[in-house]
């Protein structure tokens, strides 16, 4: 595997991630029927990313049981999160290296609480973000690679 798929396989799962760090905390009362609480002092509204993940859960017709493990996993992956970034003897590398580990034992563990309909509905949308981060980077790259597509300098 050469640098730059590590490096957009990385992105891919902090771009996962991050839609799925932010969900558990401000959008409990969301996903359990309730309109989110106003914010206060350093709690914000939630990003149009998280909006996106919490409307997909809302779409799988999770029961209060499974509505709760999911934000016990969420809970429990963002206290990860918080510990790894805190941890300052890690490489960049190994720091990577965990941040996926992490991801993949989130989204393991949220694939048990659904069932086979939802699970499959949960991979659909994950592979979606996917392509959806992949797009968002190749646009970027474009623009990195031609700021100016007129062809022309910028020294009139």
């Amino acid at each position: 595997m050469n640098r730059r798929s590590f490096r957009n396989g990385l992105a891919v799962l902090a771009f996962t991630s991050l839609a799925l760090l932010g969900f558990a905390a401000p959008n409990a009362r969301a996903l359990q029927g309730q309109p989110p609480a106003a914010p206060t002092g350093q709690q914000q509204r939630p990003n149009r990313r998280q909006n996106g993940f919490l409307q997909f859960l809302n779409s799988l017709n999770l029961t209060a049981s499974q509505k709760q493990q999911i934000q016990d996993i969420m809970k429990k992956q963002r206290e990860q999160m918080r510990q790894l970034r805190q941890d300052t003897s890690l490489t960049p590398q190994q720091r990577r290296q965990k941040f996926m580990q992490i991801r993949k034992n989130t989204d393991a563990a949220i694939r048990k609480v659904l069932n086979a309909d939802q699970q499959k509905k949960f991979d659909e949308w994950l592979k979606q973000q996917e392509q959806n981060w992949r797009n968002r980077q190749r646009n970027r790259n474009r623009g990195q690679q031609n700021p100016n597509p007129s062809g022309g300098n910028n020294n009139n």
